[in-house]
């Protein structure tokens, strides 16, 4: 993992380790952005519910979105363990430049949804880009 247990809030390692179930429900062999996007609608994070309610959209359009785009694969195999997606890893390498930024030490979920949406290569910019979502949104108070 990209991370260290010092280096990542306790919610962000949340949605990060609970990513890997998500893919799998969207029947995925790695961990993509997509999988960390769903990680955050189902935790219900309030840095992502925020950026919702800010382009008026809401969790549960985000989560048919995802679902959509992610046009869910049947047959993925359950038993071997899931990888990050080189996306993913960029997405979190952006994540910790955001916390720098923030002259934090810990990667947020602010952090982690900004680097979601730095991540143009990966599946969630798109479904936030299409959302209006972009990184001054996600910072805004």
């Amino acid at each position: 993992m990209p991370w260290t247990n010092d280096s990542i809030t306790a919610d962000a390692e949340r949605v990060l380790l609970n990513a890997a179930p998500e893919a799998r429900s969207l029947g995925l062999e790695y961990v993509g952005t997509e999988a960390v996007l769903l990680s955050m609608v189902r935790l219900g994070t309030p840095e992502l519910l925020d950026a919702l309610e800010r382009v008026g959209s809401t969790r549960n359009q985000l989560e048919v979105a995802i679902r959509d785009s992610a046009a869910v694969r049947i047959g993925a195999r359950a038993e071997a363990p899931l990888l990050l997606a080189a996306r993913t890893m960029r997405a979190v390498e952006y994540a910790g430049q955001s916390a720098r930024e923030r002259q934090s030490a810990q990667i947020s979920n602010r952090d982690l949804l900004v680097g979601l949406v730095m991540e143009r290569n990966g599946l969630a910019h798109s479904i936030l880009a299409d959302r209006g979502i972009d990184v001054a949104t996600v910072l805004a108070d």
